[in-house]
Parts: C-alpha cells; sequence; structure tokens
C-alpha cells in the first residue's frame, strides 16, 4: 500500500485513508438553508435525463 505524507505533520497516511478524509467543519455546513430556487439549482444535475443518439 502507498503512504504520503499528511502534508507538514510529518505524518504517514494511506493514499485510500488520504481520499477518504474530509477537512473542515462539514457539521457545521448542514446548518445552512437554502431556498426553494436554490435546491432545484442543486439538484438539476442529478436528475434524469434521456440519451442522446440512443433509442
Amino acid at each position: 500500500m502507498d503512504y504520503v505524507k499528511l502534508g507538514n505533520t510529518g505524518l504517514d497516511v494511506s493514499r485510500i485513508c488520504l481520499g477518504c478524509m474530509s477537512f473542515g467543519k462539514a457539521v457545521e455546513a448542514m446548518s445552512i438553508e437554502l431556498s426553494a430556487e436554490e435546491i432545484a439549482y442543486m439538484e438539476e444535475p442529478y436528475l434524469p435525463h434521456p440519451i442522446v443518439g440512443h433509442s
């Protein structure tokens, strides 16, 4: 398994672990209130759509 340095901490972490880590305060982001327009904008890329060129 490959290990890399975690910034200037001197710690070695596996690349898999590094890919699964989150930085910052994710819990505080949960208190954000979005308007209906903002929610629609954020969800639009995830809505199903027809595949072009396929029948």
